[in-house]
């Protein structure tokens, strides 16, 4: 679990964003952030700040898969910063309340 004093929101959520993508290989994960960074210059660092880059990142590039890789980068970030996540959460929303610091 992550705590607030101890490390960079950024850093944590890059984290959790590739433990998410690592439940698709090793192989997978290194293939995303490359085509990530050539198709839109961004690093998983980045992610958290820019959230609606990265989730039309993945919606054009896995199109009807991509609801199955958000799924399990958002369990991720959940685990990580230790949220309850609602039915229907997704990947933009729960960056915006992780950042913003809500953990409801």
């Amino acid at each position: 679990m992550w705590k607030e004093e101890t490390g960079d929101i950024d850093i944590a959520i890059s984290e959790a964003v590739q433990k998410g993508l690592d439940h698709f290989g090793p192989t997978f994960k290194n293939v995303v952030f490359h085509e990530l960074m050539n198709a839109y210059h961004l690093d998983s660092k980045s992610i958290s700040k820019k959230p609606d880059l990265f989730n039309e990142f993945l919606d054009r590039v896995f199109s009807l898969g991509a609801a199955r890789v958000k799924q399990a980068i958002v369990q991720e970030i959940a685990i990580k910063f230790d949220l309850p996540t609602k039915q229907d959460e997704n990947l933009i929303g729960l960056i915006h309340r992780v950042r913003d610091g809500s953990r409801q």
